[in-house]
This record gives C-alpha cells, structure tokens and sequence, in this order.
C-alpha cells in the first residue's frame, strides 16, 4: 500500500513539474496546456486545457494553474481544479496543493510537504519521508 501510495504520489507531481535552470533574476513564465490527472475521488481521469503561471528566482520555484476547468474522461462532470506548489532550491522542500471541486459539491484535495529530488527523466518527486495527504469530502 505504501508503494502504491508513493506511486500515485509520484504520477502526480511528474504530470506538474517541469525541471528549468534558475537564473539569478526572477523569471514569470505563463502557458496554456492540456493535462490528464488521476482524480482519486472522482474515480476517473480528469482532462482539459489549464493555465501554468511560474515564477522562478534563485530561492524559489512557484508553480499556480490559473482558472483550471477539466472534464471527467469517463462521466464528462466539470471540475474546478487548482494548483500551487513551491520547491525552496536551497533546502529542496517541496510544498504541493492540489484541489479539485465537482459539480455535485464533491472535492478532492491532495497535498505533499517534504523533501524533493529529480529522479531520472529530471522531474522533482517527493523522496521518502516527505508528508503526504489526500481526502475526499
């Protein structure tokens, strides 16, 4: 169960994370990108168009999807989804939120705090120890 947990933990933050180099000086990129998320709650796969906003600077990487809406691949119910994480490059802490809201009132909500490291395609994952939380309500 453990590693299924790490797994599905892992999925997710690989879905979110693109590795950039850091420059000294702040950078604030934005884009418009189609995903897929694995939503537990939902028991389907949520897919459509987002909007990333990052910023990055020599401290900090600051992950936000501005106005996500996705569709269930399975039912086609619309889900508000929203996203913020920052990776602290000093320390390699990794702070990552994750809610989704449905047209019924159900709501997941996902967060990881912890230690992160590049695994071997160069995405940040959460490494062993780091705190993982997940409900639905």
């Amino acid at each position: 169960m453990k590693n299924l947990k790490f797994l599905f933990v892992s999925l997710i933050v690989v879905f979110f994370f693109v590795s950039t180099s850091v420059d000294a000086q702040k950078v604030s990129t934005k884009w418009t990108e189609y995903i897929e998320f694995p939503c537990p709650c939902a028991g389907e796969i949520l897919t459509g168009d987002v909007s990333f906003h990052v910023v990055e600077n020599a401290n900090v990487i600051h992950w936000n999807i501005i106005g996500g809406q996705l569709k269930g691949a399975t039912t086609g119910k619309t889900y508000n989804f929203s996203r913020t994480s920052t990776f602290k490059l000093s320390t390699g802490e990794l702070v990552l939120n994750i809610r989704t809201k449905g047209e019924n009132g159900l709501t997941t909500y996902f967060q990881i705090i912890g230690e992160a490291g590049l695994d071997e395609y160069g995405e940040y994952v959460p490494l062993d120890g780091a705190n993982v939380t997940w409900f639905c309500k």
